[in-house]
This record gives C-alpha cells, sequence and structure tokens, in this order.
C-alpha cells in the first residue's frame, strides 16, 4: 500500500491501494478524534508512480495543499480544495507542466495565470472565465453571442473608434494586462500605426475566443497624483462590511431598543383583561422562597379594540424580527415574551384554549414585570437606552462606507478621509479605513498603515508605474501604460525550475509594440535615478532589520534599468526548490560587494572570500560561488531543504543581499551615513523583541531565529560604515540591552554571539571569544536549545 503523510491540523495519512484510483485519508484530527475514509479525498491517480517520473516538480505538494483545505471544512477551504485537486490532476494527466514558464500547452508565457499559493498554476487564466456584466451588456449592444465576437468588434474600425475614446476621457480600467491590448492598437491606429496594430492583433488572434482584450468601460475617469494606497476605496468598504461585529454588544442594543418596548406592550395588553386589581408579588411567602402573585386575574375579560391591537403586536414582532436578528432571546420558548406572544395568539383564535396553568403564568409575568418596570416603564427604558446610545458597528460602518462611496471613485485611494466620522469610530475600523488613504509613502509608514518592508513593497509599484508614465508624453499613452504596469505588477509568480527567469514587463506584446513612443531621455533617467535612491532610502531606513523582500526587489530592479544602471539585484531563493546553483547575476553582486566590504568588520566577522572573487570572473564562475557556498555548509543535515537553505543563506551574506549594491554604486552610503548608528540599534532591539516574546510552534520558533538572523547581518554591515567611536556606542547599548533583556535564558544563549562581534570589532578572532550567528542549522538551532513551545 502506497502511503504519504503530512501535518495538517493533525496528522494526515493518504493511502492508495496498488491499483486503485482513489486515495483514502485517514489519521488524527486536530483534537485527537480519528477519522477514516476511502471517499473523502479522490484525486486521478495512474497506476504508476507519475510524482516519480515527473521531471517539472511532483504533485505530492499540491496534493497535501488540497487535503489540508478539504479538511479544514469551511466553503472557502473547499473551494481552495477543488482548485488544488484540479491542479493535481492536470499535473498527472500532462496538461499541466509545474517548473516552465509555459506551464499550459498551448498558452504563451505573457498571459496572466491564476496562480495559487507556492507558485503552481491553477489552469485558470485572469482575462478568461464566464462572461461578466459589462461583456454582456456589450454583446447585447452589438448583436453578440461570444467574447471572440467582442474582440472581432474592438479589432474593427467602430470598435476601436470606441476605444480611443475610452482613452481620450480615460473612463476605463484594466484588472489583467491583458485587458488594455486592444486599447494599445486602437492607440496604435490612432497614430497612424496600422501595421503595428495589425501584428499586434494578430499575436492576439489566437486567444480572441478565450481572453478578454479590451477594458472595462468605468466612470469616473482615471485620477493620477502624488499619493499610493494599501487598498483601494472598495477595497476598504468591502474590508469594513466583512468584520465580525460585537454580536454581545448589538444584542443588547436590540434587546433595549427593540424588545424591550415590544414586551412592555404585550404586558398592558394583557393587563387590560385583568379583573380585581393588577397582580402584584408579595416576597418569601412561598416555600420555595419564590415571590408569592396577589391581586386579580387575566383573561377575564377582553375589552372592544384589543383583539386589533393585539394582532398588530404580533405583526410589529415579525417585521421587527426580520430586520433585527442579534438578540436570540425573543425566540426562546421559555422566555416571558414568548411566552406572552403564544398566549395572544391562542387568545385572538379561541380564549377558552387557554388552561388555568396558562393563566396562571400570565398573571406571574405581570406581576414580575410590573414589579420591575412598574406601570410606566416608558421613563425606565429610556435610561436604559441612553446607556446603548452610542452607534452601533452596523450603523458606523453603513455610515463610513456611504461617506467613501458618495466621495471617491471604489477604484482608486482617498486623498482626504471623512473627517465627521473619526471620533466615533472604534480604532479598529479606523484602520481599515485608513488603508485607502491615499499619501506618500513617508506619510503612510508614519501613521503606521505600513508597518514592514513586505507592505511597503506592496505601494510601491505604484510609484515605479507614474515614474515611468511621467516619461511618456503623449496625454492618453501615459495613464494607459501606467494602468498596463500596474495590473502588471499585480500577477503573482510561478514556480520556476532550472534557473528560469519570470516574464518580464517589456514581454507583454502590447508593451512591446509600444517601445518607440516610451521615454528614456536624460531627464526622464534622472529623474528615475532620483526616485530609486529615494525608495531604497525610504525601505532601509525604516526597516532596517529586514533583508529586501523579492517584490521590493522588483521594483527597485525596474527603475535601476529604467535610470540606465546595470548593476544588479538579486532575489530571495527558495529552500524547497533550490536547484544547488546560482545564476551569473549572484557573481555579479558578489564582486560589488568586495569592491565595496574588503576589510571591512562584515568581511572579518564572516571569513568571506572577497580576495578570490576576481579570479573568479569567467564562465565557470557562478560554479565557484556555487561550489564555495556549498563546502561553507559541508556536513551531515537533517534535511536537504534546510541544508538548501543554509546554502542560500551564505550566498546572501556574500552578496549582502543587494545592500552593497545600494550604498555602492547607487551611491545611498553618503546620504545614510548619519543614520546607519540608529539603524544598527534598530536592527539590535528588533532581535531582542523577536528572540523574548513567546512563539506558539517550532515552525514559527525556526522563522523567527532566520529572521534575527538575517537583522543581525544587516546590522554588522551597518556597523562596518560606523567610526570607531560610534562603534563603541553601540557596544555601550547594545550590551546594556541584552542585560534589559526580559528571556533569562535568551540572554544567557545570545552572550557568546555579542562577544564574537566585539572580539572581530577589537581585532581578533571570533572562533576564539564567542559564536557565529547565522539562520540555519544542521540539528536545533542553538538559541532555542533550552526554549520550549509556549
Amino acid at each position: 500500500m502506497d502511503s504519504v503523510g503530512w501535518q495538517t491540523f493533525g496528522v494526515v495519512v493518504l493511502t492508495r491501494r496498488p491499483g486503485e484510483a482513489q486515495w483514502g485519508a485517514s489519521g488524527l484530527g486536530p483534537e485527537g478524534r480519528g477519522f477514516k475514509s476511502r471517499l473523502q479525498v479522490t484525486f486521478l491517480m495512474t497506476n504508476d508512480d507519475s510524482d516519480k517520473t515527473d521531471p517539472a516538480a511532483s504533485s505530492a505538494y499540491a496534493l497535501s495543499q488540497a487535503v489540508r483545505a478539504f479538511f479544514n471544512g469551511t466553503e472557502m477551504a473547499l473551494a481552495r480544495a477543488e482548485k488544488w485537486r484540479q491542479v493535481v490532476s492536470m499535473m498527472l494527466g500532462g496538461q499541466l507542466r509545474i517548473g516552465s514558464r509555459t506551464p499550459l500547452e498551448g498558452v504563451p508565457a505573457w498571459v496572466t495565470l491564476e496562480v495559487l499559493h507556492g507558485g503552481f498554476s491553477s489552469g485558470g487564466l485572469a482575462a478568461s472565465g464566464p462572461l461578466l456584466s459589462h461583456e454582456r451588456e456589450l454583446l447585447g449592444k452589438i448583436d453578440g453571442h461570444s467574447r471572440l465576437d467582442l474582440n472581432l468588434y474592438f479589432s474593427s474600425p467602430e470598435g476601436r473608434a470606441e476605444l480611443f475614446a475610452l482613452l481620450a476621457n480615460r473612463c476605463y480600467r484594466i484588472s489583467a494586462p491583458e485587458e488594455g491590448a486592444l486599447l494599445v492598437a486602437a492607440w496604435l491606429s490612432e497614430k497612424g500605426e496600422d501595421e503595428a496594430a495589425q501584428q499586434l492583433v494578430s499575436t492576439l488572434l489566437p486567444l480572441f475566443d478565450r481572453l478578454r482584450f479590451y477594458p472595462r468601460p468605468f466612470s469616473p475617469p482615471l485620477e493620477r497624483n502624488a499619493g499610493v494606497h494599501v487598498a483601494t476605496v472598495g477595497q476598504a468598504i468591502d474590508s469594513l462590511k466583512a468584520q465580525r461585529l460585537q454580536r454581545q454588544v448589538e444584542a443588547q442594543r436590540e434587546a433595549v431598543t427593540v424588545w424591550g418596548p415590544l414586551e412592555d406592550h404585550a404586558v398592558a395588553l394583557f393587563c387590560e383583561t385583568v379583573e380585581g386589581g393588577l397582580p402584584s408579588q408579595r416576597h418569601g411567602e412561598r416555600s420555595d422562597g419564590q415571590p408569592e402573585v396577589s391581586g386579580g386575574w387575566p383573561c377575564c375579560r377582553f375589552p372592544r379594540g384589543w383583539p386589533e391591537r393585539a394582532r398588530q403586536l404580533l405583526e410589529d414582532y415579525r417585521k421587527a424580527r426580520e430586520q433585527h436578528t442579534f438578540c436570540s432571546k425573543p425566540e426562546r420558548p421559555k422566555e416571558n415574551f414568548a411566552r406572552l406572544r403564544r398566549y395572544l395568539a391562542i387568545c385572538l383564535e379561541d380564549p377558552s384554549g387557554l388552561t388555568g396553568r396558562d393563566v396562571g403564568w400570565i398573571r406571574k409575568i405581570i406581576a414580575g414585570h410590573l414589579s420591575k418596570w412598574g406601570a410606566d416603564p416608558v421613563s425606565s427604558r429610556a435610561r436604559q437606552a441612553e446607556e446603548v446610545r452610542h452607534p452601533s458597528y452596523v450603523m458606523l460602518v453603513q455610515r463610513m462606507a456611504e461617506a467613501l462611496e458618495s466621495l471617491y471613485p471604489l477604484e482608486g485611494g482617498a486623498p482626504r478621509l471623512p473627517e465627521r466620522l473619526d471620533s466615533t469610530l472604534p480604532a479598529r475600523l479606523r484602520r481599515r479605513v485608513e488603508r485607502c488613504w491615499q499619501a506618500r509613502p513617508e506619510a503612510l509608514i508614519q501613521h503606521g498603515i505600513v508597518r514592514s518592508s513586505e507592505a511597503l513593497a506592496g505601494v510601491l509599484d505604484q510609484m515605479t508605474a507614474r515614474v515611468k508614465a511621467d516619461a511618456i508624453s503623449d496625454e492618453t499613452l501615459s495613464p494607459l501604460y501606467e494602468s498596463l504596469y500596474r495590473a502588471f505588477r499585480r500577477r503573482r509568480s510561478l514556480l520556476l525550475l532550472n534557473y528560469q527567469s519570470q516574464v518580464r514587463f517589456e514581454e507583454l506584446p502590447m508593451v512591446a509594440a509600444l517601445a518607440p513612443w516610451l521615454g528614456g531621455d536624460q531627464s526622464s533617467v534622472s529623474a528615475t535615478r532620483v526616485v530609486l535612491g529615494q525608495l531604497a532610502s525610504l525601505a532601509l531606513r525604516h526597516f532596517p532589520h529586514t533583508q529586501l523582500p523579492n517584490k521590493l526587489v522588483t521594483e527597485l530592479r525596474t527603475l535601476a534599468q529604467d535610470a540606465k544602471a546595470t548593476q544588479p539585484f538579486v532575489e530571495e531563493l527558495a529552500a524547497d526548490i533550490f536547484m544547488g546553483g546560482f545564476s551569473p547575476t549572484f557573481l555579479k553582486s558578489a564582486q560589488i560587494a568586495a569592491d565595496l566590504m574588503q576589510g571591512t568588520l562584515y568581511d572579518k566577522y564572516y571569513e568571506l572570500p572577497y580576495l578570490e572573487l576576481d579570479a573568479w570572473n569567467d564562465e565557470a564562475g557562478a560554479k565557484k560561488l556555487s561550489e564555495w557556498c556549498q563546502k561553507r555548509v559541508s556536513g551531515t543535515w537533517g534535511s536537504e531543504v534546510a541544508r538548501s537553505g543554509a546554502v542560500i543563506e551564505q550566498v546572501q551574506i556574500l552578496t549582502t543581499h543587494n545592500l552593497a549594491t545600494l550604498l555602492g554604486p547607487l551611491g545611498l552610503r553618503a546620504e545614510l551615513e548619519d543614520s546607519l548608528p540608529e539603524m544598527a540599534r534598530t536592527c539590535f532591539e528588533k532581535i531582542c523583541r523577536a528572540m523574548c516574546r513567546p512563539i506558539p510552534s517550532w515552525r514559527a520558533q525556526m522563522q523567527t531565529v532566520k529572521n534575527s538572523a538575517y537583522a543581525w547581518r544587516q546590522m554588522i554591515f551597518y556597523l562596518s560604515f560606523c567610526t570607531q567611536d560610534q562603534q563603541h556606542d553601540w557596544r555601550v547599548w547594545a550590551n546594556k540591552r541584552l542585560g534589559e533583556a526580559k528571556d533569562e535564558g535568551f540572554r544567557n544563549r545570545f552572550q557568546p554571539a555579542l562577544r564574537g562581534l566585539e572580539a572581530v570589532m577589537d581585532g581578533g578572532e571570533l572562533s576564539s571569544q564567542g559564536r557565529l550567528f547565522l539562520g540555519w542549522s544542521a540539528t536545533r538551532h542553538w538559541l532555542l536549545e533550552e526554549r520550549s513551545l509556549r
């Protein structure tokens, strides 16, 4: 029997009997409950072990993701499980080649794919799928039936004229780059470049029946300003509405303002039926300690108009219940209000249907209600309502959503947020709204809206798009180019093997067709270089402890290319798909680091081969770089992934992971020089905080150690450019800060790492007095040796 196991909210084992096409699942769930099924998880499998022969990538990861989502059980998770099931099925059937730039047969690399976690293509296309509402509306106008008809229409002179009108008034939106392709063709045709337009259409033609090559008409027009936003106004509104409301607070508000007055009315109706004086309570007269009821009895008479008022009360309750659902108390059968409504219904049908026990219950309820609220409960209810008079979350969300919708288009950011609700909007909801605030990145960081380098990278594509578009003089092409670039940056990266590169923006056929009209004069190059320096400085100043995330590296590389800067930028590689070697780009980056860092504290601490790098400048140089990194981690490792991670860490140390490129050739050293001591302090502060806080799982512990090691590396890089006095001041502060760390175990374990760095600062050797701090370890990391899960 074949078996594969994964840790997914417990232990799951998938089994397949020889010759069978179904996989069964068994194991322990998150609470230790056992389960076993032959039908819960079903995938199409071949009789041979396809996973072993697949040259691109194994389907085991996709299979594990499907099982993980399936046993989650939520509606969203089940939909995700179905997508992963399709991935596995297509991989094993040969229709999907994971690891390739073109994973789908017949689909060019430039087409935007739907990509799942880990870079796996789902087989879907971003600009494909069912017809959308604006497409159906357009089909009605042209008497068409399919997406092919729409693409053919917009390729005709009449359709191109309509597209150019959208370009002129900027009333369009592009969610995937493909949706701007025929807009480019229309612009080319308007400029008299019919041959270029026709060549572009010919490239797109094979996919006319599948993809949207036209935009979505949208009003108001596109606006351009200097700010960036984390989320659009529409996304902020959706986020507001998706917030979990405080049900207990809302239930209390309903009980006071809605159900309380209706219950008072029901009691008042039965009081009209009492003869012999209203019932009242006398305490302590029964043997069980419950109050004794005295006074008259209800349901002895029914005044004129009473049935009509009783029916109206029941109708009022029905309508109120349709709108107010937080409080469940009125529906509980044993609650007084529910009993009174039931007795009202009996009285309306036939009062003789009430039993003596029923009348006794009504009498008891009236007595208790009058004892608590009095004969006129209006004033008491008013005081209670005053206590909950502040607006509910429902009202606040509705008001803010209406204010945002009335002021700004949903597709963009909000240059100014509505001020009239600031005083009443809770902080939790205010943060959701502030995500759509459109301002300069510095302002977003200062207000805590952008809190990490990853979040900063998420908004920088807007600035990059604007810089690239500003270099274009044509007023209709510039906003189109910006929209294309921003849509392209929303693409998720594919998992690629064998050192393949992701698709570049310039590879899109609609962008390539515009090459002669794109900016590139000296003024635009200079402006781009300035923006490049500003963005890099912003990331390093505010997040000095975090190595540059891949998305930020991508934006910096794009700006560097436009600024005619040839210096390489390298991305962080994934340990689980590492192929064992590095591309020549890493060697070039290491050589730049050698020119800047040779003989510095950084070089001495890590004992780097910077003197040898010049000799590696040949065709085999990248191979020598890989061999050096492999040699540095030689030995026995617990897993291949851990060993790959350690090799990748060595190349990050050698290249400084883009820091040397930024401070050296791109000239940020002078700009950051005064900030370097504080940046080094921030790195050490982050390490102490991260390692002293409770960490819930082994995986989280390992990630914390790796992030701390990266911060340690960047800290040493910054210290390398500090004066001896600045380094001395940092050492005094660092020892004091480590001594103040809350976790005594961390203080004791980390002391050798700090002593080792100080030894190198004093001109000695690290190995004689301290311990090298790296993020990956062949065994349990020494920073975690005495630490247990908390």
